[in-house]
């Protein structure tokens, strides 16, 4: 059971219905879990403002993207039939995996 600022959502019935709701909501788990170190990361380099600046542009898409993923998973609470609405699932969650993919890479590239 989902109940977050007003969203309340059985996840696990819906998922059941639903299949393509479990990777997305694992990636935006990752994001949000991503988001917080990357608050932290601006903290500790508040001096760098053109970093801080990127950093805080890729919160904002990570946060927008599971903004979208529950605003998708409340209207599919409500249709879970809507084929257009998992066809958005579906996409969101390609959006969120390919943010996720850039993420790490850019840190691999980093310590590499």
């Amino acid at each position: 059971m989902i109940d977050y600022q007003g969203f309340d959502l059985d996840l696990k019935e819906l998922t059941r219905q639903i299949p393509e709701i479990t990777p997305a909501t694992k990636y935006a788990t990752l994001l949000d879990d991503y988001q917080f170190l990357l608050c932290n990361e601006m903290i500790r380099s508040s001096n760098d403002v053109k970093y801080v600046q990127k950093i805080r542009g890729i919160r904002i898409i990570a946060v927008a993207f599971i903004i979208r993923l529950s605003e998708i998973l409340e209207r599919l609470k409500e249709d879970p039939t809507n084929e257009g609405l998992k066809r958005e699932l579906g996409i969101i969650s390609e959006k969120m995996s390919r943010l996720i993919y850039k993420l790490e890479k850019s840190v691999l590239d980093l310590e590499w």
